[in-house]
């Protein structure tokens, strides 16, 4: 199948700069192949996959593996009686989804309501979860073996609770999306059930 790839990629590229070699192209195309089906330690990067992104002063990431996408964020619903932990509700395709205040989680002032927003939609253990940020990062790789376990460190502040996988060297706080299902209790599970 790759071959095939190849080759058609070859023989498109060679269509359009009209002349060129084909073998020579072809190759290529290999040579990049093969770089790119590489396992990552091979190409030098180690570590798990991350997206980065900021709220409020911390920079946050998630795991590339429990990210089902990323969307701006234009308005939400406040849902009475939910904890300040969830900022609300969203509509994703006409369905909705539940938003956690990431900014409430880590101590931070709340931004202003027209402030530019986007959530990180991760895969919880409960079904997709919104993580409200101001801004996004940069895909990269992280020593998850690197990281300090949320509390263990003398001079770490108070506010990073169980939600927090580790803190990187660099201070980027890995977030673990899967221990934030629960935090609306049973009319979370309410707009689960009828979404």
């Amino acid at each position: 199948m790759t071959g095939n790839l190849t080759t058609l990629a070859a023989e498109n590229a060679a269509d359009a700069l009209e002349g060129a070699d084909r073998h020579a192209l072809e190759a290529l195309f290999r040579r990049r192949a093969a770089r790119l089906a590489r396992p990552l330690e091979e190409a030098g990067l180690r570590g798990t996959g991350v997206l980065s992104a900021m709220v409020g002063p911390s920079r946050i990431a998630v795991r590339l593996t429990g990210l089902a996408e990323v969307m701006p964020l234009h308005r939400w619903s406040p849902v009475p009686g939910w904890p300040l932990a969830l900022l609300g509700v969203a509509a994703r395709r006409g369905n909705p989804l539940p938003v956690v205040d990431m900014h409430y989680l880590l101590g931070h002032p709340a931004p202003a309501a027209d402030a530019p927003a986007y959530v990180l939609l991760a895969r919880c253990p409960g079904g997709i979860y919104g993580l409200r940020i101001e801004s996004l990062g940069e895909v990269s790789h992280i020593d998850t073996g690197a990281l300090v376990t949320p509390g263990s460190a003398p001079d770490q502040e108070p506010q990073h609770r169980s939600f927090v996988e580790g803190i990187a060297p660099d201070g980027l706080i890995l977030i673990d999306p899967g221990r934030l299902t629960g935090l609306g209790g049973p009319l979370e599970r309410e707009i689960r059930e009828t979404g």
